[in-house]
């Protein structure tokens, strides 16, 4: 999503990149890659959202498909009613990564969030049943410490993509925005094994487009 506040309305340096930014969510392609991401087929953007009523759960899935050139490729948006705990539906798993479009490719999947655990395994299971190689990353911005950079006798914002790597899975990413005030880092994390600095690149890779 493009979240655009009235201070930045008046910056005249950022205004090409948030007219871009515009065109790109409108469904054209002003930003491809310059070469295709070695280590992905695909990427998904993709937010999962949960009501939780007496009778059950309302859950509702929204996704966004880019090549591994950056080439937006569309959305879809999956919606369905689920015992509480209960993960994503077959029918919305279908429908949000269709059988055909996952054989045999690898998909990096951006969750805006922490998963939910039987969401997680509901992945899994459909990675294993469509021989498909998904790797789900988990970006978490709310409650994350903040990053700094030491130079010069001088304590500053580091530079963009400066990360700190927690585990062989995990690290802070500092990919700052337009928003007001002092920038905090993203909380990532790959649910599946992969190279952590391809987890870094994708996630700056799509923070660019």
């Amino acid at each position: 999503s493009l979240i655009l506040f009235e201070h930045m309305l008046h910056d005249v340096e950022a205004m090409p990149r948030i007219v871009m930014g515009l065109l790109a969510r409108a469904g054209n392609t002003p930003f491809i890659f310059e070469e295709p991401l070695p280590y992905a087929d695909q990427l998904v953007g993709l937010t999962i959202h949960r009501i939780h009523k007496k009778s059950g759960d309302d859950v509702a899935a929204a996704g966004r498909y880019y090549s591994n050139r950056g080439i937006c490729q569309g959305w879809r948006v999956a919606r369905a009613a689920v015992a509480h705990g209960e993960a994503l539906t077959s029918e919305m798993l279908a429908h949000l990564l269709p059988p055909r479009e996952i054989s045999a490719r690898r998909i990096l999947i951006h969750i805006d969030g922490k998963l939910h655990k039987a969401d997680a395994q509901a992945l899994t299971d459909w990675e294993a049943a469509h021989d498909a190689a998904l790797y789900p990353i988990e970006i978490m911005a709310g409650d994350v410490p903040r990053l700094y950079a030491f130079a010069n006798r001088r304590i500053s914002l580091p530079d963009r993509g400066a990360a700190l790597r927690l585990t062989e899975r995990e690290a802070l990413l500092f990919v700052p925005s337009s928003a007001a005030g002092t920038p905090a880092p993203l909380h990532v994390r790959s649910l599946a094994p992969m190279r952590v600095d391809h987890m870094l690149d994708s996630i700056e890779a799509l923070a660019l487009l």
